[in-house]
């Protein structure tokens, strides 16, 4: 990944880091303050934008294009979602230094994300900004709706588990 190399940088970064779940329902005072803590950098395809078990603490929003995230067990990967430009990534080690960065976040295009390192972050809470408890409210929102689908999507799968294991079940007790 390379830093963008313009002059117009930070109004672009501003505009599209406004379009983002981050930003939601912020007013213009507080974009502007936390959208200068964050820099652009892009990424071409096939690029891991954050590695599991990174120690860099960065909250990170893609502004254009596309990545995975992908979880690793083993020698398997699996995707788990699709960030596409608004979403953010790396929140949980970003708020918690002590957890290891769980997931691969690759890219699945070209594109330009904005990231704030940390100790902006920590800079800003020091200095009394109103505007990080903005921010905080915004990343649990989104962490609260992602356990609820979480949630769902496992009672799902393990309902459809149940259900195949029954009819197994089912077929070998009694035949087809």
């Amino acid at each position: 990944m390379s830093r963008l190399e313009s002059q117009h940088a930070p109004q672009v970064i501003f505009r599209l880091l406004s379009t983002s779940k981050l930003f939601a329902g912020m007013p213009q005072d507080a974009r502007d303050e936390l959208s200068s803590y964050f820099s652009a950098t892009t990424f071409r395809q096939g690029d891991v934008i954050l590695g599991a078990g990174s120690p860099r603490r960065c909250l990170g929003v893609i502004l254009e294009g596309q990545a995975a995230v992908q979880a690793r067990t083993g020698d398997e990967t699996f995707r788990v979602a699709t960030l596409e430009a608004g979403s953010f990534f790396g929140e949980m080690s970003f708020f918690d230094p002590n957890s290891p960065r769980t997931a691969d976040i690759v890219a699945n295009t070209d594109g330009v994300c904005a990231v704030m390192q940390a100790e902006d972050y920590e800079y800003l809470r020091a200095q009394g900004s109103p505007h990080v408890e903005l921010l905080e409210r915004n990343v649990l929102d989104s962490l609260a709706t992602r356990i609820r689908t979480t949630n769902e999507t496992l009672a799902t799968l393990l309902t459809e588990t149940d259900k195949g294991i029954l009819a197994a079940l089912a077929r070998f007790f009694f035949g087809s």
